[in-house]
């Protein structure tokens, strides 16, 4: 965080700007122990089911709703300002639910956790849902290939149905057969459909204005905050990138994104089993979203993931 630091105010000048950013990774550090132990004495279990179940009380207003106007969907996003905000709510919650719970009142938690697969299925986030259907098929890979494995299909199949079929993702996956992502790159064009196209051409375009740039901004990159609404590093640019290791590296350079991965590996590595669900949960959603921005997302994901690290070492 330091060296992330003191290399955007050497390369970009920018201070104050600087300083905003390195307060708040730094907050991601402190909140979620704050609120991890004002939790921890109710049940950080029964906080959980108290936020999956929160978003039903409003679900009845319409004004709640966002309709896209692309696509005419009609997408519950809660109280947050889009859908998508909605599901990086919703993931943190449903990975707890599967792999940090324990099993003292099953049902509880089962029904907790099927309220949560509805609600990202009325948010219609693509991603959020995807990155569950991976947590869920990697959960339950062994039982598969046995007679249990039946009844896991049988109750996931409705939601790869939905997801599967949905007008959005068919949309997106016949506008990309019909396009030609260089075309789109040469004319700066991002136009399109769906948002899966969007981001091939938004990722390409920064990419390639990064790469065009002399080796220093390469190696240490532009600074902290050029990725972000206000001071954005290319003209072009009017929104986040969705992608936060795209982020990293033009903020931060090629060293900054190498840390930046080998501490997460670091911290990964300290859940044994739950290694894997961990990186899905961080890595995926970065991949897709603008998750080290969110607050919410990552307020939800170490506080659960730190309730895992007391039941691994402490009292399990």
């Amino acid at each position: 965080m330091f060296f992330s630091l003191f290399a955007s105010i050497l390369i970009s000048g920018e201070v104050v700007e600087s300083f905003k950013v390195f307060i708040r990774y730094a907050s991601y550090l402190v909140l979620p122990l704050f609120i991890y132990n004002l939790i921890r004495f109710i049940k950080v279990d029964v906080a959980f089911v108290f936020l999956a179940l929160i978003p039903y009380i409003l679900l009845p207003f319409g004004k709640f709703y966002l309709v896209e106007e692309l696509t005419g969907l009609s997408r519950y996003s809660f109280v947050f300002s889009h859908p998508n905000h909605f599901a990086y709510y919703l993931v943190p919650i449903a990975a707890y639910f599967l792999f940090i719970t324990k099993r003292d009142y099953v049902l509880t938690y089962s029904f907790a956790f099927s309220a949560v697969l509805f609600m990202l299925l009325l948010s219609k986030s693509s991603g959020g849902i995807f990155v569950i259907l991976v947590l869920i098929l990697y959960k339950y890979r062994t039982k598969l290939v046995r007679p249990s494995g039946l009844f896991l299909l049988a109750t996931i199949s409705p939601l790869l149905f939905i997801f599967g079929f949905a007008d959005k993702f068919l949309d997106q996956i016949m506008f990309l057969n019909q396009i030609n992502l260089s075309d789109l790159l040469s004319r700066d064009n991002l136009g399109g459909s769906g948002s899966l196209s969007w981001r091939l051409v938004y990722w390409l375009m920064i990419l390639k204005s990064f790469f065009d740039s002399d080796i220093l901004h390469i190696i240490f990159g532009n600074g902290l905050a050029t990725m972000s609404y206000g001071s954005y590093a290319y003209s072009f640019m009017y929104t986040d990138p969705h992608n936060d290791f795209i982020r990293i590296l033009v903020e931060q350079g090629i060293i900054g994104l190498i840390l930046f991965v080998l501490l997460l590996v670091l911290i990964i590595r300290k859940f044994k089993i739950l290694s894997m669900p961990l990186l899905i949960l961080i890595f995926m959603p970065m991949f897709i979203g603008n998750i080290i921005v969110n607050p919410v997302f990552v307020l939800l994901t170490i506080v659960g993931f730190l309730d895992l690290y007391r039941k691994q070492y402490y009292e399990i």
